[in-house]
């Protein structure tokens, strides 16, 4: 019984170490299979994390690239609106200097708002207040219904207006200039063709309505503009409209042999004329003209020629003498001087005449005795 006993507890311990020691291979299988599994997913991992960094720093580099686009064009936004900005603020300052200088120098402005009523002589000009202002004033233009009102200039080249207002500032972006006479003319006007230059502005300003006359109808609803000076004020009537090249001059010309040299000149401004001719106009009535010349169209090389002649003329009611020096000399001053004059004239003929009777007198006498 003892003997069985031990056997089977022998035979048990086999057993156990046997199923021990095949067991022992098996356990050793897992763990190499776990490892390579941790090796596997560790690979796994850096693989992973490897291209998500590479992801990352393209996704920083793109952001970066934008920012830089936002920031740039952001500074170009904000640039062209300063310069924009600028630019208006040019436009501003120059409608408002020549707006102060309209009030300054207009005498009565409701003789503007109507001067067929008011009438030619009351449409008045301060020339004081004007000189005061620039030396070089020579006179006035002014179209009903359109923002042509502004004084005249005029100096001994025709490029100083180009780029100075009328108080003598050049303009740094926006060039308004002035409104000024040719330099070949006589500053009084009295040339048979008066030739007036101004920009073509974007803000409608200066001669920019020049260029909208090239339209038939804009044409015929403003086709009366005056010339004021401070010794007469002209009515005139527009008779063509002309667009020539910038090299043209013939077409702008102030002087002529004769009047069929002048006649000539009418008809070919006429017959070039880019609108149709009003009814009723002929050459042989054009005595004296004013050409308004402004750019026909920005960097094309054209200008636009506005013809106008005189249908009325009349001394304005503050009209001066016409002296070279512009002395405040009125017309009413310079009659009452003729006047006294006469007066003196006669009063010593007067004179001259009693003495030569007293002296046929004296001889009378002395011959009968």
């Amino acid at each position: 019984m003892m003997g069985n006993m031990n056997t089977s507890r022998n035979t048990t311990r086999s057993t156990r170490g046997a199923h021990a020691r095949h067991a022992a291979p098996a356990a050793s299988g897992r763990t190499s299979q776990r490892g390579r599994a941790a090796e596997e997913v560790s690979q796994y991992s850096r693989a992973s994390y490897g291209s998500s960094m590479a992801r990352q720093r393209t996704r920083r580099k793109t952001t970066r690239v934008l920012n830089v686009v936002i920031a740039l064009a952001s500074l170009v936004l904000i640039g062209s609106l300063g310069a924009l900005g600028y630019i208006f603020l040019q436009y501003h300052q120059g409608t408002a200097l020549y707006d102060d200088i309209t009030d300054g120098a207009v005498v009565d402005d409701s003789a503007f708002e109507n001067p067929d009523e008011s009438g030619l002589e009351n449409l008045i000009i301060d020339w004081e207040f004007l000189r005061n202002e620039n030396a070089d004033v020579v006179g006035w233009v002014y179209m009903p219904g359109t923002e042509i009102n502004y004084p005249i200039a005029q100096t001994t080249d025709n490029s100083t207006y180009l780029v100075r207002d009328f108080t003598g500032s050049p303009g740094s972006v926006v060039q308004k200039g002035t409104i000024f006479l040719d330099k070949d003319n006589a500053s009084d006007f009295s040339d048979k063709n008066n030739v007036i230059y101004g920009h073509n502005m974007h803000d409608g300003s200066m001669f920019s309505h020049l260029h909208d006359m090239r339209e038939e109808d804009v044409f015929n609803e403003t086709r009366t503009f005056y010339i004021l000076t401070p010794t007469m004020n002209y009515k005139c009537s527009t008779f063509a409209l002309d667009i020539i090249p910038e090299t043209e001059f013939e077409m702008l010309r102030v002087a002529f042999d004769d009047d069929t040299d002048f006649y000539s000149f009418v008809n070919d401004c006429v017959n070039a004329s880019s609108v149709p001719i009003p009814d009723g106009v002929d050459a042989t009535q054009v005595e004296k003209m004013f050409s308004l010349v402004s750019c026909a169209v920005h960097g094309d090389g054209t200008r636009v020629v506005l013809r106008g002649f005189v249908t009325e003329q009349a001394a304005p009611a503050n009209a001066e003498s016409g002296t070279s020096d512009g002395a405040d000399e009125t017309v009413n001053e310079v009659g009452e001087g003729l006047a006294e004059d006469e007066a003196a004239v006669e009063g010593e003929a007067t004179d001259e005449a009693a003495a030569e009777g007293e002296a046929a007198e004296t001889e009378a006498e002395a011959a009968s005795a």
